[in-house]
């Protein structure tokens, strides 16, 4: 990410916060701000595809497969795993499929972030 793509991320973070990214060899870039006072994170993924790019005869296939996203994933393949996980930590979910792109985010306790982000890339 160049400075300026960082200085446009980091725009409204608290002066001691920090930002990063980098694409994963499957394609899957990760951005994260690191903001040291927080209470919470709130790890996101996000694909470049949303309801606009449904084809004509499948009309909410984007939508569709948000939802299924939280049917489970390699690392934890059973049905509402992640759900559980979330609620086990106090945390919550949720997803949306938009125009041109749908996500999924956590809310999760700090010290859940790097777990959160890892079940976010394997869904994704």
């Amino acid at each position: 990410m160049g400075k300026a793509e960082s200085d446009l991320v980091s725009a409204g973070l608290p002066p001691d916060s920090r930002v990063a990214s980098r694409r994963l060899g499957n394609g899957l870039w990760i951005m994260a701000a690191q903001v040291p006072r927080a209470r919470q994170s709130r790890p996101v993924g996000a694909a470049g595809v949303g309801y606009l790019h449904d084809p004509p005869d499948c009309r909410g296939l984007a939508h569709l497969l948000e939802h299924g996203l939280f049917l489970g994933s390699d690392r934890w393949p059973s049905r509402s795993a992640l759900a559980r996980w979330v609620g086990s930590l106090g945390g919550r979910y949720n997803a949306h499929t938009g125009e041109e792109v749908t996500d999924i985010h956590l809310h999760l306790p700090a010290e859940a972030a790097e777990a959160g982000l890892a079940r976010l890339v394997d869904l994704l």
